[in-house]
């Protein structure tokens, strides 16, 4: 779990709802919010990071949630896909189409597995506005 602030901390607990799932690191540079995620983790022994690169040195984390603000969204990713790392990378991809395709590249290239996750996009209410917003056009 790299980001453990609202969004962040909401997806430790999205995490433990997942049975095969086990939350073996978390990283923030804010103190408060790696506390929060270390306490929120349900793993006495989970590892804690301020610096993302050591959480992707961690041999034994073989995944990331990526939950940070949307200008590190590229640099993360890239990195965590050439440590070999499958990522979900919440909100927004990146700043740019620009971005968005050096991510793809690298995912790619690494052979590894990408989600992006849009906050309630699968919602029914946000469908039905997508298709309003569509037929107003």
């Amino acid at each position: 779990m790299i980001g453990l602030g609202v969004r962040g901390g909401d997806l430790v607990k999205d995490v433990l709802r997942v049975p095969e799932a086990r939350i073996v690191a978390v990283c923030d540079v804010y103190k408060p919010h790696l506390e929060k995620g270390v306490q929120g983790s349900g793993n006495p022994d989970v590892h804690r990071y301020v610096e993302y690169k050591d959480l992707l040195a961690d041999k034994a984390v073989d995944a990331i949630v990526i939950a940070t603000p949307d200008h590190w969204h590229e640099q993360m990713t890239i990195d965590a896909a050439n440590a070999g790392k499958d990522v979900y990378c919440e909100k927004g991809w990146g700043m740019s189409v620009a971005e968005a395709k050096s991510m793809r590249d690298a995912i790619k290239k690494n052979r590894t597995v990408f989600q992006l996750g849009h906050q309630a996009r699968e919602n029914r209410v946000s469908l039905q506005a997508s298709q309003l917003i569509a037929k107003a056009r």
